[in-house]
């Protein structure tokens, strides 16, 4: 098992004594699900996909972009990968922007937002092996009047077969035009679609 650390922005002791005048609750977190997915279910051995890390916010209730603005943490991730994969860079969705107290400006997300990963795996692979990929999480949910720090552990699992099979489709396209137009990831997914592995169109007009 191998581990991969993506830690963002502040640490949540510097963010929690940076916002002392807000109020902090001690049970809702302000996100109503976290769920980790894959653009496949089953994968061919030496191929590449995608995981992706799913939030679903409460109404009223955001998170925060990798660059956040003047206040504000990105969520962190911590990966355990099976031996024989190797991970690439998080990719972030173009943000929204929104006022927080004292008009202070943010960059993040609203309602559903997922980031992905791209995976490869090890062309020496065993038929028949199921990995399992997990990651823990931690966020900061933020309204008008509080910020509340969260954090879950979520798993995936998939199949090494001879051949791939697709799987959350309608996430990933989404995904897929959520990505800055500038961006190489973007570009990224757009070759893997042509070439079969995901079935993305162009960023909305």
């Amino acid at each position: 098992m191998r581990i991969y650390k993506a830690l963002l922005g502040f640490t949540f002791a510097v963010c929690l004594m940076l916002t002392a005048p807000m109020a902090w609750a001690d049970s809702d977190t302000g996100v109503e699900s976290v769920r980790m997915i894959a653009d496949v279910s089953q994968l061919e051995k030496g191929g590449s996909f995608l995981i992706g890390i799913e939030f679903k916010l409460l109404p009223h209730w955001h998170l925060y972009w990798s660059n956040p603005g003047e206040f504000g943490v990105a969520p962190e991730f911590e990966f355990e990968i099976p031996e024989g994969f190797s991970m690439g860079s998080l990719r972030w969705p173009t943000p929204m922007k929104f006022k927080q107290r004292k008009d202070i400006l943010g960059y993040g997300y609203e309602e559903t937002v997922m980031l992905s990963v791209p995976i490869q795996s090890n062309p020496a692979d065993t038929l028949g092996r199921n990995p399992q990929f997990t990651a823990q999480v931690r966020w900061l949910a933020c309204n008008l009047d509080r910020c509340v720090p969260g954090k879950q552990k979520v798993s995936h699992t998939i199949s090494v077969r001879n051949d791939r099979i697709l799987a959350y489709t309608q996430e990933f396209e989404a995904h897929a035009r959520s990505l800055p137009l500038d961006d190489p990831s973007r570009d990224e997914l757009v070759t893997i679609t042509k070439q079969g592995t995901l079935k993305a169109g162009g960023a909305p007009a």
